[in-house]
């Protein structure tokens, strides 16, 4: 689990309007510092005051998974190799999953998902001989013609192209290089784009056909200070995001990064709550390679991702739910223990063999794979309300006109669309009190080729307030205004016509994550309560405020008894705020006020264990809140280490020795290095060592570290001398600094010192909550306070080519 604070978010939010745009305890703690004014945008409704109040839940009846779903050990994946690279693709409804073939081997293997959960698998869906070691196969359908994108043995890219998501695929081009990991993206003014690895960020080239790719590339700023491949591009709510993988695939710190664009698909900016995945933990590492794909309730996305077994490799397939809190994105994860699987929506209907349980059929006939119509319709018998969104596949059009109805309450309300196929648009007419509005408006292109209408074309409708979203191939086409709301989706043909998968969810633009019971250990947004509170801006994402008397109530799946919080928000004077489990009082904490927004800690809350409801009420004062985060609680254990034996560290990396009653950091030109003790979920504690620097100056203290890791291969200590989040506190040459580490360095603080070489130094480091104190030789030099802090973690000793020794090592809890 990833197991810190990441809150500072940088990008500007982008929202779309207007009419058409083609036993009760007290617990408290300190303040901690940083400046940020809210500014109100927007109140939603809130509930009337009888509805305010702590409520329960179980997470009886629902349905569960647990990663991985798809094992190295499964009879179909290849042995001694498993699930690499992942590609997931959404058609008709149903998703189609692809992945490398293991060296040496032929063959592209495909599985086959209602569900993302369980996959059938199909076999071999290209065998032809350049797809011998085949990495990375990735598929988009266009146009009645599927495309899949890969690089044998990292050696360039190849198109094949079949009329079926499961094969056979022919090879249409020949080598045409660009590294390795090919991803197509197609934006909604129908461009396509080529994405591909290189050693210093996602190049991107623009495509002028399905098969063929511009030679000229664009960095898209997108570097992890290396080799950075896997990248994935999708476009919500205006926003492009991008995910990409760092480091090494046989690296426990292989990680998962995520950047954003609100202008172009060819450069973007870098998130600052990166890695969004990343563990090195034994139960689950070297997680990467990642595909985004829109979820059964046509609501939620989830990441799909391999994480690593060994050095093989032996890779499993995992997926976790993404959450987006204005154009941040975080995920869900990675989870290790049964959780909420992912939801059909309320109406769906894949038809075909299958059948039509729920729909009435006039003048329709079920086949093999779906619906025919002639002359008559389909419609859910089931309504929805309210808001929704609806996703509508129509097959293949023999003749006359065949479309799609939305909010369908009777006669005199409702809406309808259909392809003008001549003219090459939709044509939307809508019906309210029985007054008439008509729309077309024109479809749009890829490299100017006609739309095939005998292929599958997909519509999807998404109402929320008074604004409906029309989307052809999850390309948005356009908006309208309209008062109609809710009502039974439904298919007609006026002449013959054929249609897919349909389905509609009450849940639209994310949604549907407030009935989500999301996983603690983990962090969650205060925008996903039950509730719908005020929301304020905050950077590029939304806090909720909270008064007195007023609360948020969240599902949540519970996986320790014992948890430590984080609370990320902004108050002008203390508040009092009581925590829930299922309406029972768990403890009340006192927040400090604050200077903008920052971070209160408090440590082992008892939460029990399952799923659940907890709710944060207000008890006295005011406050906006944008975040929490949850972790397991360890109580720390004191121990000293004065090396005059054997010495077993928690964690460590580099050319460390314990010789002479010391520990030497001593590997010459390579002198780099981590050794690290305690448990990742420690909390406050203080640590103290006696440092004598023997060389360059470049050593000191880590507290608070998590997810230590190698570089390159997984064995290199002198590319992973970053890998690591935490805090370093350094001796340097003239100076004392504190940096933070998040597989990269930033200097936090320093303060001149004149440390010497062969001296002995005394380095003492307090951590609790939020705030470090560091003190030399028994004299306090720094006191940092950080807005966003680690959580938790272990304490030892880093160094980075430098030679130096340690002794009298000592970690031990804060004294009560």
């Amino acid at each position: 689990m990833k197991r810190y604070l990441s809150y500072i978010l940088t990008c500007l939010c982008l929202f779309a309007f207007l009419f058409v745009s083609c036993g009760e305890t007290e617990v408290t703690t300190d303040k901690v510092g940083g400046e940020t004014t809210p500014e109100t945008t927007s109140a939603a409704t809130t509930k009337p005051e009888a509805e305010k109040k702590p409520i329960s839940a179980d997470g009886e009846g629902l349905s569960t998974y647990e990663n991985p779903l798809l094992s190295h050990l499964d009879a179909h994946t290849w042995e001694k190799y498993g699930v690499g690279d992942p590609f997931v693709m959404r058609y008709n409804g149903r998703y189609y999953l692809y992945c490398s073939t293991r060296d040496g081997f032929v063959g592209i293997q495909c599985w086959v998902s209602d569900d993302l959960v369980n996959w059938e698998y199909k076999g071999i869906c290209a065998n032809e001989q350049l797809t011998k070691t085949a990495y990375a196969p990735e598929v988009t359908y266009y146009n009645g013609a599927f495309y899949m994108y890969t690089s044998p043995g990292g050696n360039g890219h190849y198109v094949l192209k079949s009329d079926s998501p499961t094969g056979p695929f022919k090879a249409v081009t020949g080598n045409f290089g660009l590294s390795i990991d090919g991803h197509v993206f197609i934006d909604d003014n129908g461009k396509w784009y080529f994405y591909s690895a290189s050693g210093s960020g996602i190049m991107a080239y623009n495509m002028t056909a399905p098969d063929k790719v511009s030679p000229m590339g664009y960095n898209t700023g997108t570097g992890m200070n290396g080799w950075t491949e896997g990248a994935m591009v999708i476009k919500v709510n205006g926003v492009y995001y991008m995910t990409y993988t760092g480091n090494h695939v046989l690296a426990k710190g292989y990680r998962i990064n995520y950047a954003t664009s609100t202008k172009t698909p060819l450069r973007f900016t870098p998130a600052d709550n990166n890695p969004i995945l990343l563990s090195t933990s034994d139960a689950v590492n070297g997680i990467g390679h990642s595909s985004t794909v829109l979820g059964p309730d046509l609501d939620s996305y989830y990441i799909v991702y391999h994480s690593l077994l060994d050095r093989m490799p032996n890779r499993d397939m995992r997926i976790d739910r993404i959450v987006f809190n204005g154009s941040t994105m975080s995920v869900l994860g990675p989870t290790v223990t049964s959780q909420q699987a992912p939801a059909f929506p309320k109406i769906y209907g894949y038809f075909g063999k299958k059948g039509a349980e729920g729909f009435a059929l006039v003048n329709a006939t079920l086949t093999d794979d779906g619906v025919v119509i002639e002359n008559g319709s389909v419609f859910s018998e089931a309504t929805l309300s309210g808001d929704y969104t609806a996703e509508y596949n129509l097959l293949s059009l023999t003749e006359g006109v065949a479309g799609f109805y939305f909010s369908y309450l009777d006669e005199n309300n409702y809406g309808k669309a259909y392809f003008d196929t001549a003219a090459e648009k939709l044509v939307i007419l809508l019906v309210e009190n029985g007054a008439k509005r008509e729309k077309a408006v024109s479809l749009v292109r890829s490299f100017n080729e006609a739309y095939n209408f005998s292929a599958l074309q997909k519509l999807t409708v998404k109402k929320e307030g008074g604004e409906t979203v029309f989307l052809v191939n999850d390309r948005t086409l356009c908006k309208l205004e309209t008062a109609l709301s809710g009502g039974k989706i439904g298919y007609f043909a006026e002449g013959k016509a054929k249609f897919g998968f349909m389905g509609g969810s009450e849940a639209v633009n994310g949604s549907s994550i407030k009935d989500y019971y999301k996983p603690i250990p983990g962090n969650l947004q205060a925008i996903d309560s039950i509730e719908s509170n005020q929301q304020l801006t905050f950077g590029n994402a939304y806090a909720v405020k909270m008064a007195a008397g007023e609360l948020l109530n969240y599902k949540v799946n519970v996986a320790t008894n014992g948890c430590d919080l984080g609370i990320y928000y902004q108050a002008a004077s203390p508040v009092k705020l009581t925590l829930y489990q299922n309406g029972e009082v768990v403890t009340t904490l006192t927040l400090p006020a604050t200077r903008g927004y920052e971070t209160a800690i408090f440590r082992n809350l008892s939460l029990k264990k399952g799923f659940s409801a907890i709710t944060f009420a207000v008890q006295e004062g005011e406050m906006a809140v944008v975040s929490y985060a949850f972790d397991s609680f360890a109580a720390v254990e004191e121990e000293t280490h004065d090396y005059e034996g054997e010495d077993i560290p928690s964690y460590a990396d580099g050319s460390w020795q314990v010789s002479g009653g010391v520990l030497t950091l001593d590997g010459g030109n390579a002198s780099v290095g981590k050794y690290l003790y305690g448990s990742e979920h420690y909390g406050d504690y203080v640590v103290e060592a006696d440092i004598t620097p023997k060389g360059s100056i470049n050593f000191g203290l880590l507290v608070r570290a998590i997810n230590p890791s190698l570089g390159d291969a997984g064995n290199s200590a002198p590319a992973g001398t970053d890998f690591v989040q935490g805090y370093f506190i350094g001796l340097s040459s003239g100076s004392l600094v504190l940096g933070k580490q998040n597989y990269n360095w930033t200097t936090l603080e320093s303060v001149p010192y004149n440390f010497a070489v062969g001296e002995t130094y005394r380095l003492s480091v307090t951590v609790v909550g939020a705030t470090l104190s560091i003190s030399v030789n028994g004299e306090e030099l720094l006191v940092y306070t950080d807005p966003t802090p680690y959580l938790q973690g272990m304490a030892g000793v880093r160094g980075h080519y430098s030679v130096a020794s340690v002794d009298n090592f000592v970690i031990k809890p804060i004294e009560e």
